[in-house]
């Protein structure tokens, strides 16, 4: 049975979050000017693939380069080693494509010889706004902040001794809301990562993939795309954070309030992705919508966050905006981007807090059913004090916990649901959060393991 949670009041929330996001925003102010740097230029010459790429086998590393990793795009270099991959990949349309994947060692002697798929919210459709273009000691972009935020995991995974590789798995184009293109990114990306020789990993090593928010809808997709396109991969399990299942519920929350430019971005990067959703969604665009998500559409997710704050969408659509994104034509286009299509016996972990201002409690409720309807082996977790920011951060003990376990003892084969709703993840087992927390600073630090 799933456990439903009365909200807390709007007006708290509402509160609540524009505190957060103000945080956000002031901790990103020093990179917010450079947000289009770059937008229009061609690409490096390091993703350019070679003549030919396209007869070689997805999961083909095409060119490697050694690469520093920087913490909040300052040049205070994260000490580990790292590489970045150029591979061969397939996009939405079954075409050969490149993408790009950071890979990480854990410290020379410590591995334990399993692979981590980290998946970022990288939120974005511009291409400078990638993880590989963020990584790196001077990005000078504003994508530095959701990129870095998820670094606290990928330190404690290699402090646990996993090898760690962080996809472009937007592709080439950074396409938001694309679905078989960033699972399979995902999936070539753990081909190219385990092919690699300097990483030293076996043909059959454990692989488990993780992701919250965007990056939870990256791994959702590799998961479905795993049986048919990359069957070979060891995927023992994903854990799956604050998960948009249905992307185009998010707008109608975030409408007008303090994260109004992550909902509004939803609409741009979506309508960047789909060619016939723009043509048909334009027309009902005021003079100001168009240009505000074409603007959107060229920024990352800082900028986009700044300059959106509380944003009115009705200001910027002909029609009332609930009227606008509800049309039939509309929606035929949006339904391509929800979770769930394919089913997949991948082992899950999604947590999520009861109180997702921005990604909907009752969107994860409808998706588990359905799953568990059709013999998925789900974990579900939930938290009552969370909101989508604050899980991000207090889910990273319990996501990391989930996959040393499944890596390890791997999941019952039989399906199984497991779900419970808890006060807090951070006070249902504060030891594992300390524990994580010392894991990522040891790791940042170059300390040795314990």
């Amino acid at each position: 049975m799933i456990i439903r949670i009365v909200r807390t009041s709007n007006v708290s929330r509402r509160l609540m979050i524009f505190g957060l996001t103000i945080l956000m925003a002031l901790a990103s102010t020093a990179l917010w000017g450079t947000a289009h740097a770059g937008a229009d230029a061609p690409p490096p010459e390091f993703y350019v693939p070679p003549a030919g790429f396209e007869d070689s086998a997805p999961g083909t590393v095409l060119r490697s380069r050694a690469t520093p990793v920087a913490l909040f795009g300052l040049p205070v270099p994260v000490g580990v080693t790292a590489w970045q991959l150029l591979y061969r990949t397939t996009d939405e349309q079954g075409a050969p494509s490149t993408t790009v994947t950071t890979v990480l060692a854990p410290p020379e002697g410590t591995s334990t010889h399993r692979l981590l798929s980290y998946q970022v919210f990288e939120d974005a459709t511009a291409p400078q706004c990638a993880p590989s273009r963020n990584l790196s000691t001077n990005p000078a972009l504003d994508g530095v902040t959701a990129i870095s935020a998820g670094l606290a995991l990928v330190q404690s995974a290699l402090y646990r001794g996993w090898t760690v590789s962080i996809p472009d798995h937007g592709g080439p184009l950074s396409e938001f809301g694309a679905t078989v293109e960033p699972g399979r990114a995902v999936l070539d990306g753990i081909r190219a990562a385990r092919d690699f020789a300097p990483l030293g990993l076996p043909e059959s090593v454990p692989v488990g993939a993780a992701g919250y928010s965007g990056g939870a809808l990256a791994t959702g997709w590799a998961t479905e795309e795993h049986a048919t396109y990359a069957p070979e991969i060891n995927l023992v399990g994903a854990a799956m954070g604050g998960t948009p299942v249905d992307l185009a519920e998010s707008p109608y929350n975030l409408d007008g309030s303090a994260q109004a430019g992550t909902g509004l971005f939803i609409v741009s990067g979506l309508r960047n992705t789909y060619p016939d959703l723009k043509a048909r969604l334009d027309p009902y665009l005021t003079p100001l919508g168009r240009t505000t998500l074409d603007a959107m559409a060229t920024a990352c997710s800082t900028s986009n966050q700044l300059t959106n704050i509380a944003r009115q969408y009705d200001t910027l659509f002909t029609e009332p905006f609930a009227s606008v994104w509800g049309k039939p034509e509309i929606r035929t286009v949006l339904d391509r981007a929800r979770l769930g299509t394919t089913a997949t016996d991948v082992p899950r972990l999604l947590y999520h807090s009861v109180n997702d201002e921005a990604v909907p409690v009752t969107d994860l409720d409808s998706y588990v059913r359905a799953e568990c309807e059709r013999s998925a082996r789900l974990t579900v977790r939930r938290e009552e004090l969370g909101l989508h920011l604050t899980t991000a951060v207090s889910g990273l003990a319990l996501s990391m916990d989930w996959l040393d376990t499944v890596s390890s003892e791997p999941a019952p084969e039989r399906p199984y649901c497991d779900i419970s709703t808890v006060p807090s993840f951070v006070g249902a087992d504060p030891a594992a959060t300390v524990q994580s927390v010392d894991e990522t600073v040891r790791s940042l630090l170059g300390l040795p393991r314990k």
